[in-house]
């Protein structure tokens, strides 16, 4: 009982490993068929799957003729008996045929019974060159080595395994025939469990692709085993959708073992693939399962199998798009395929049938489209905006020009303004009445800047709140009438007396800048500082006199050591060092280099809260700017006179970047920009007088870049798109 035992766990681990078809003899009466290919056993065990993945040769060995590049490959199984085990397989062709090397580890059920083992694969592949190049077929021979480990004892057996398969096209297109001879090779004797024969067997298959897009194929198997018995196998494969393929087989070998229905889900990627595989037992015995996934590397070495390989690439990708309804993208790829393959019968076949959807598609289009409209326009009738909004999407989803969809649109979102202010007047109704408070105790007492702030915040909750609008205008009234000039005057007006310590006037002129102008940061920054110097103590305001009085004194401290100056001195010493660096950039011209150092020196010297260098970092900070932007529009005048006028515009944008009040280059940027738009609004013309709409096409697209609202242009563009390509 136990010598039988044992026969049965040597005679598992063998086909476990080898894949090998085996039906019950004398001594390995209960032996079992288990395959590491998923692709292999979802189709029934067959040795006609033509897997692409590596571990395929351990069932079939011709199965790697057609190699593309280098593969990496790894799978792993669980059976009945707590049989489990895991193999890893790398394939590389070569210009002398294909190379596999593969190392397994099997578990039979026990930690004291296991195998190593390693298998070396060799496929020559057979190919025809006449008419054209096509994949014929392939030899294979494959050396197997086992290491068994059973209880105490450790035994190393060979088997050698040769397998051949060829196109039968001259019976029939699609037709493939394969023949394996299996497991050749020494018996296996233990010392003690006796002498169990290797399990060997002929096989003969047959497959059958039939010609179309979705590559169904059928397989039948028939081998005999050489102890005793025969055994037969079918399968079917089909891809209904890129990448997934789905298999199912039947097996039947004549033992209690391997009987029953096989099926599998595999995940083809263009470099990358993933399977699953499923094998019923007989009876009661737990079913099998069977995972693989594996990488592809490199370039493919052989030109004719990379053109087969990407044509079958661009074509799945072109059905996936198809089958997704993107027609246009499933168009493109299939007529970029017959561009270089005119007689790929399945792209012709699909473009055909593409064509006959879009011509279903647009007669069908203007209907839906009448209906979606009249549903949106009933909807916003009933207030039901969201439901407007969407059919009003839908039609412009498919009609993105539809002025009827594009007018409800803007009257949907109008409507949902609205709502949206009564929410939010609700909402905020405190934060609302809280800062209307506080900006009318701003408005009342002078303080503009903060007023503004406040009336501001309450339009950014409720743009339509009428005290808030009201208020805003009045002190844009007030201040409307302050020029950039006088804004200047009154600044300098507020330096002097900030500078003499009279904080409450200062406040007062700053307040009244930063109200004339919003962006007078600087007028903001003086004014805080002014009323945060009235709040402070007489002893306070005393101590800044004292600092005033020794910035008298400043122009002395350059020539004392740092240790005997205090931290504030440390401060006024290195900001007068760093303002003269950057006045003396100024000076050699070096506008740009001056300008990042007095933007750097201002930063610092409110990091130190040192104001004295303040007037003067502002006025070289404007200088630089200024020289900086007439120096563009002087590089922009030199390109002009040579009529490289897109190049001189990059300029004139340049210069206002720096000064955007710069008076000379706002005119020649308005000069340019309408030269260049007519410019190429007679270009766009001449190209379509002479039928090159494409050209005309991107001609009046640049016309339009330069001057948005030429009219010419606009509905000279509007007609070519009419008229279509």
């Amino acid at each position: 009982m136990r010598k039988k035992h044992i026969a049965r766990v040597v005679s598992v681990s063998i086909l476990f490993i080898s894949a090998s078809f085996f039906a019950p003899g004398k001594i390995l009466s209960q032996g079992f068929v288990l395959n590491y290919d998923p692709n292999s056993e979802a189709m029934g065990n067959s040795i006609a799957s033509m897997s692409k993945t590596p571990i395929s040769f351990i069932n079939s060995p011709s199965s790697n003729f057609s190699v593309l590049s280098g593969r990496l490959d790894f799978a792993g199984t669980t059976a009945f008996e707590d049989i489990y085990g895991a193999v890893g397989a790398y394939m590389l062709p070569t210009q002398y045929g294909n190379f596999t090397a593969a190392f397994a580890y099997s578990n039979l059920g026990s930690a004291d019974w296991n195998v190593f083992d390693f298998y070396l694969n060799y496929v020559y592949p057979l190919s025809t060159d006449i008419p054209v190049y096509r994949d014929k077929g392939g030899l294979g021979a494959t050396i197997k080595g086992y290491q068994f480990k059973l209880e105490d004892e450790s035994k190393m057996s060979f088997a050698f395994d040769f397998g051949a398969h060829y196109s039968l096209d001259m019976i029939f297109d699609g037709l493939w025939g394969f023949a394996a001879l299996k497991n050749l090779g020494s018996d296996i004797e233990f010392d003690s469990h006796g002498k169990f024969e290797m399990p060997g067997s002929f096989n003969f298959a047959l497959r059958y692709d039939l010609p179309f897009g979705t590559k169904p194929a059928f397989t039948g198997d028939f081998m005999k085993f050489f102890s005793e018995g025969t055994g037969y196998s079918f399968g079917f494969e089909i891809t209904p959708v890129y990448p997934a393929t789905v298999k199912i087989g039947w097996r039947d070998y004549g033992d209690n073992v391997n009987w029953g229905p096989t099926a599998g889900l595999f995940l083809n990627f263009d470099s990358f693939n993933i399977g699953y595989s499923f094998a019923a037992m007989y009876e009661d015995i737990k079913p099998k399962h069977t995972v693989n996934f594996g990488f592809m590397f490199g370039k493919i070495s052989d030109a004719n199998k990379a053109y087969d390989y990407y044509l079958g690439y661009n074509y799945n990708m072109a059905r996936e798009a198809y089958n997704r309804k993107d027609y246009i993208s499933a168009r493109q790829q299939l007529e970029d395929i017959l561009a270089i393959y005119p007689e790929h019968q399945p792209s012709k076949e699909l473009l055909k049938q593409l064509v006959y959807d879009l011509d279903m598609y647009d007669r069908n289009l203007e209907v839906q489209l009448s209906r979606w409209l009249r549903r949106a326009d009933l909807a916003l009738h009933r207030h039901n905006l969201v439901k407007a909004k969407n059919y009003y999407y839908r039609v412009l989803g498919v009609d993105p020009e539809n002025s009827a969809a594009e007018d409800g649109i803007a009257q949907v979102n109008e409507r949902l303004k609205h709502v949206e202010i009564q929410e939010n007047r609700k909402k905020y109704e405190k934060e609302i009445i809280a800062l209307w408070a506080e900006g009318m105790d701003f408005y009342n007492n002078g303080q503009f800047i903060f007023a503004k702030e406040k009336f501001n915040r309450i339009l950014e909750l409720d743009p339509e709140n009428a005290g808030a609008l009201k208020y805003l205008g009045i002190i844009q009234t007030q201040i409307s009438k302050v020029t950039d000039l006088q804004a200047d005057k009154m600044f300098t007006q507020g330096m002097e007396y900030y500078n003499m310590a009279d904080y409450d006037r200062a406040a007062r002129y700053f307040n009244a800048v930063y109200a004339s102008d919003p962006k007078r940061t600087d007028a903001k920054e003086y004014y805080e500082l002014s009323r945060k110097a009235l709040n402070m103590s007489v002893t306070e305001i005393a101590s800044g006199s004292m600092m005033s009085k020794e910035g008298e004194i400043k122009s002395r401290l350059a020539d004392k050591d740092d240790s005997s100056l205090s931290s504030s001195q440390k401060v006024q010493k290195e900001m007068e060092m760093y303002f003269n660096k950057s006045v003396d950039l100024f000076n050699k011209g070096q506008y740009e280099e001056a300008l990042k150092s007095f933007v750097a020196l201002r930063e610092n010297a409110l990091r130190n809260n040192y104001y004295d260098l303040n007037p003067q970092i502002r006025e070289y900070t404007t200088k630089s700017r200024n020289a900086i932007a007439e120096n563009y529009f002087k590089e922009a005048l030199a390109l002009v006179k040579i009529d490289n006028n897109e190049e001189a515009l990059e300029k004139i944008k340049k210069s206002l970047e720096y000064n955007k009040d710069y008076n000379p280059a706002v005119r020649e940027h308005e000069r340019l920009t309408s030269e260049l738009s007519q410019k190429y609004y007679d270009m766009g013309i001449k190209a379509y007088a002479s039928g090159q709409k494409p050209k005309a096409k991107g001609y009046l697209e640049k016309s339009l870049e330069y001057d948005p609202k030429k009219i010419e242009s606009k509905k000279a563009l509007e007609r070519i798109k009419a008229l279509g390509d």
